[in-house]
């Protein structure tokens, strides 16, 4: 006995299942697949991120270290005028903290009064026009501290254009020491480290401006000539060191018999060059030169060594009104010829001439 059952469509249909299943896991795999890429490009791009955000914070620690170790002070400040940023050298400079200074307007913090209204017109003038002859030069000029007290600063600004935010930056240098040094170089370049009053090179700049003043006011000028009679002896006998002393005696007496008003310089080695302004008359010069033939004649005491010398002195004394042409360097070759004419009347002595 046989039973006969017709299975094709449970064939099929089983068939037709596996098909599926075998679809529905391919697709499940490739979707799986996807699903590990995605999330392995989701991790890297987190990681790159996260690399990114380091790099970033890094570089903002950099410049910040840099910041507040650089040798300038650094202020940041925006279009108000209200300061951003203020590193350790500002703080060292003007005296403010940067809890202090970070929120308040810079012009109550560091610029004097009298520049606050020319630092708030150009504030005003950069927002209308965006642009300023300041922008990325060094400019000098005074600054506040904290404590009241004036210092000369260097400092260059520029601006910066973030996310529609203006920003301007400074660099400023406290240049109180360069100052001094150049107030120094300045000081000796014209002045006589032997005696300390004026050379030949500040003599040169102050005469020719008396005689310009001599002019415009009808007023008179003479040049006093003074010469040491027989200063080479004493360099010869006692050494330079006692003809150094004497050098700076002899210009300490010369200058406490002239005027407040004279000019005293040492010309070269012992000659002395005396510029008398607004001399009345021409007694007026020569009382003042008998003055300094007086004071010289006293002895001068050095280290138990004495010594008596004389001067010889020659006038140049310059009219206005006959002398208009009269050139500076003639006034001192003339009271130089002068000096000569009063040492070979035997020295110790003056001799005048009138310039016209």
């Amino acid at each position: 006995m046989a039973i006969v059952k017709d299975i094709q469509s449970a064939k099929e249909t089983e068939a037709a299942l596996t098909l599926l299943r075998k679809t529905l896991e391919e697709k499940v795999s490739q979707r799986t697949e996807e699903l590990k890429q995605a999330n392995k490009s989701m991790l890297a791009a987190y990681q790159e991120k996260a690399a990114s955000e380091q790099l970033l914070q890094n570089a903002e620690l950099e410049l910040r270290t840099i910041l507040d170790n650089a040798n300038d002070a650094y202020v940041c400040m925006d279009a108000e005028g209200i300061v951003k940023a203020w590193n350790k050298q500002a703080e060292h400079i003007f005296g403010w903290g940067d809890e202090e200074a970070i929120g308040r307007k810079l012009d109550k913090l560091i610029i004097p009064n009298e520049l606050q209204q020319a630092h708030q017109a150009g504030m005003r003038r950069f927002a209308l026009e965006k642009q300023s002859d300041m922008m990325g030069k060094r400019i000098e000029l005074e600054a506040m501290r904290k404590d009241g007290v004036r210092i000369p600063i260097e400092l260059q600004v520029n601006v910066l254009e973030i996310n529609d935010q203006t920003l301007f930056t400074s660099f400023l240098r406290d240049i109180t020491d360069r100052k001094q040094l150049e107030s120094l170089l300045k000081n000796e370049a014209r002045n006589d480290p032997l005696t300390g009053l004026p050379n030949r090179r500040k003599l040169e700049e102050i005469l020719p401006i008396a005689v310009q003043r001599a002019k415009a006011n009808q007023t008179t000028l003479s040049i006093l000539f003074v010469d040491l009679d027989g200063f080479k002896s004493v360099n010869d006998t006692y050494g330079h060191n006692v003809g150094d002393m004497l050098l700076r005696e002899v210009a300490n007496r010369i200058d406490k018999s002239t005027r407040q008003s004279d000019t005293v310089a040492r010309y070269a080695g012992d000659e002395f060059i005396i510029v008398l302004e607004g001399v009345s008359q021409v007694s007026d010069a020569t009382r003042i030169a008998e003055k300094i033939l007086h004071t010289i004649s006293e002895p001068f005491h050095f280290n138990q060594v004495t010594l008596n010398i004389t001067v010889s002195i020659g006038i140049a004394y310059y009219t206005s009104e006959h002398s208009q042409e009269t050139q500076p360097t003639e006034l001192i070759r003339q009271a130089d010829k002068a000096m000569y004419t009063a040492k070979k009347n035997g020295k110790n002595g003056v001799f005048m001439v009138e310039t016209v």
